[in-house]
């Protein structure tokens, strides 16, 4: 995969890539002061993944702390929920402005609802139960087999497949499709490429989302599960 360094001048940027920048704050002024209060290693590599999303195994996420992948997965959210849908949507009334035709228009913002309203019933999902439950066992000190068995009788189990992004994929892949089957008017060719283009960038960054939630955070959760539950048996064991 190619590799990137966030010392590059920030024009440069890939503007596939300035979207992983954006949730971290980072701006042309303050790019590489603030990548090191962060993993910087951790954000090169997130930009190389939505840059080269086809090439990314999630192999290349495990040696990065759970705390790292868990602050991206609430960043992504944030950014989705403030940044992402204002800008789609703003794309969006500018091509029904531009456009004559009213029965498109009606379509794609209600495939465009129906996307957000499922995005965001997953990210409160996920924000009320495997987040809390992620930090909780990352960050609670275990003490004494009191302390673990808490951690392992958590109200949340991750051994089971967690709630996919399928719903969530078929609504927006379902949109870029109606939008690819249209041919715009040279009229207002520019805001349908404009949100053409918005679209299929939101699609790469929920595949890389939904790649690190899955692939990535869950199997970390598990392995973080299972450790807790060997140090309880020994500590069991110490007591008979």
């Amino acid at each position: 995969m190619k590799s990137f360094d966030l010392s590059v001048e920030y024009n440069a940027i890939n503007p596939s890539s300035k979207c992983i920048i954006e949730r971290y704050e980072l701006s042309k002024e303050n790019l590489e002061f603030r990548a090191r209060k962060h993993n910087d290693e951790f954000i090169e590599k997130l930009i190389q993944g939505i840059v080269d999303f086809e090439n990314l195994k999630a192999e290349e996420f495990e040696s990065y702390e759970l705390n790292d992948v868990l602050d991206y997965l609430e960043r992504t959210h944030k950014y989705y929920k403030e940044v992402r849908f204002q800008k789609i949507e703003q794309s969006l009334l500018s091509f029904s402005r531009k456009s004559d035709n009213a029965l498109l228009n009606h379509i794609l913002f209600n495939y465009f609802e129906k996307f957000k309203y499922e995005l965001n019933e997953h990210i409160i999902e996920e924000e009320s139960t495997l987040f809390p439950f992620a930090r909780f066992i990352e960050n609670q000190a275990i003490k004494s087999a009191s302390d673990i068995a808490f951690h392992l009788n958590c109200p949340i189990d991750v051994k089971l497949p967690f709630k996919t992004h399928d719903d969530v994929e078929f609504q927006l892949d379902s949109l870029i499709d109606l939008l690819m089957t249209y041919e715009p008017s040279l009229g207002y060719m520019l805001s349908f490429k404009i949100l053409l283009c918005q679209l299929k960038e939101f699609n790469r960054d929920l595949k890389l989302h939904e790649l690190i939630e899955e692939e990535v955070l869950i199997p970390k959760l598990m392995q973080k599960r299972n450790a807790l539950q060997k140090e309880l048996d020994l500590l069991y064991e110490s007591l008979y």
